[in-house]
């Protein structure tokens, strides 16, 4: 596997974004295979924030219309967040519009755990080919911004991509804006998705070092991507119980 060798986050704030959509509902069950998934990864891997939180989303009941009764602002409305935005905790949340499950997990300056979440999600992928997963991220360890995953494989959101281009030239007015989108495009398209490191830069994790039975300098030849790969699928295919 190709991948970009870098250690140091882009922000110490990483707040990673994921859902299942709508358009591909999961049967109950897929929901009780994901659940089970998620609660054995949490439980077996470390976590030095949060952990893994896909949950279903329930549909917002509909405004009822009154139409004979019009409503009447006595005040001057909020400026309004994009729709898919809002805040929690002085944070930026990812709404997903059509989602069927979502969650999010802020691992602040922590590689191994976001890579833990795209390990988990393209192992839900895998074991569910039909479902369409989607996962967001704007503080830098996802390079293009947003990326699908279906059948295990990770694709570029390019829609999202481009609107994110266009929205930054529109406001900026500055053509070199686009500059870091046209770089990230590049290097979905060499298959780079993810920041990634040596998985020796982690090589303290207890379930590196149960889980991947190499020397210090093999571990220094292995992604962290790829580490993460390892892990969640032994901790899905043995049953790995919990240290707790």
């Amino acid at each position: 596997m190709t991948h970009v060798t870098l250690t140091r986050m882009p922000s110490n704030h990483l707040h990673l974004h994921y859902a299942v959509s709508r358009r591909t509902q999961p049967s109950q069950k897929a929901l009780r295979a994901i659940a089970d998934a998620q609660s054995l990864v949490n439980n077996r891997c470390s976590w030095t924030y949060e952990r893994l939180a896909l949950k279903p989303v329930e549909r917002r009941p509909e405004r009822p219309q009154y139409s004979s009764f019009p409503f009447v602002q006595f005040a001057s409305a909020k400026p309004a967040l994009p729709a898919e935005l809002a805040r929690v905790d002085g944070g930026p949340v990812v709404r997903f519009d059509d989602a069927a499950l979502a969650g999010s997990t802020r691992v602040r300056d922590n590689l191994w755990n976001a890579h833990l979440i795209v390990a988990f999600l393209k192992h839900v992928s895998a074991s569910f080919p039909e479902l369409l997963l989607e996962l967001r991220d704007d503080t830098g360890f996802v390079l293009p911004g947003a990326v699908w995953i279906r059948g295990g494989k990770v694709e570029l959101q390019r829609d999202w991509l481009n609107r994110e281009r266009e929205r930054v030239l529109e406001f900026s007015g500055d053509p070199n804006a686009a500059a870091p989108f046209v770089w990230a495009e590049a290097e979905a398209l060499q298959g780079r998705f993810f920041l990634d490191a040596p998985a020796g830069d982690f090589s303290d994790v207890m379930e590196i070092q149960e889980m991947i039975g190499v020397s210090y300098d093999e571990l220094n030849s292995l992604s962290l991507a790829d580490a993460a790969d390892i892990v969640v699928n032994r901790v899905m295919t043995e049953r790995v119980p919990s240290r707790a």
